[in-house]
């Protein structure tokens, strides 16, 4: 049995971000499965499945050879009709595999929790590594089980920022692996 990490998200676009919170937990985790969502939970506008999923594999090779044996992509959302519910997918990754999961979020997304579907019934089937990000403050979340917390030292990034810088014409050499700058300009994404 293995200890795996479940990082979910929309990964629009991914981000050096999302590469150093994948570092943190390899730190105490087996493996790191990402998990690029289908429809968003919350009606975001995404770009096709096929160049997140490209985005995700290119910006691996930022990683260290060890690093990237131990990530998976696991298109199990991408796979279903409707939308993606994150309780609704542990439920089917614990029915599938068995392993020990945990939830990896950072606390951007602790004030918002309780709004997810099923919150209540998530906090009772996993424990959550916390990724302490910069200008979010850890809060309580009821019964939410913590196993861990992280500190990520990169500075603030969010997919959205770099959606938006990109839409402007503006610099995002800092926020992207190269090879992902390049992907986007080609494909004309988020213009």
């Amino acid at each position: 049995m293995k200890n795996v990490g479940l990082f979910g998200g929309s990964f629009n676009p991914i981000h050096r971000g999302h590469l150093e919170n994948i570092r943190k937990a390899l730190e105490i985790v087996d493996e790191v499965w990402i998990i690029p969502c289908g429809k968003h939970a919350f009606m975001k506008e995404l770009v096709d499945a096929k160049d997140r999923i490209k985005m995700i594999k290119s910006s691996l090779k930022e990683l260290g050879k060890e690093e990237k044996k131990r990530i998976k992509i696991n298109s199990i959302e991408l796979n279903k009709e409707g939308k993606s519910y994150t309780t609704e997918t542990l439920r089917e990754l614990m029915n599938r595999y068995q392993h020990k999961f945990y939830l990896i979020i950072g606390t951007d997304l602790l004030k918002d929790i309780n709004k997810w579907k099923s919150y209540e019934e998530l906090t009772k089937i996993t424990e959550f590594i916390i990724i302490k990000r910069g200008g979010y403050k850890m809060i309580n979340t009821g019964k939410m089980k913590i196993f861990k917390e992280l500190k990520c030292e990169t500075r603030r990034i969010s997919s959205t920022e770099v959606r938006k810088r990109i839409k402007k014409g503006m610099f995002v050499k800092d926020l992207l692996p190269r090879e992902i700058e390049e992907y986007i300009k080609k494909k004309g994404l988020y213009e």
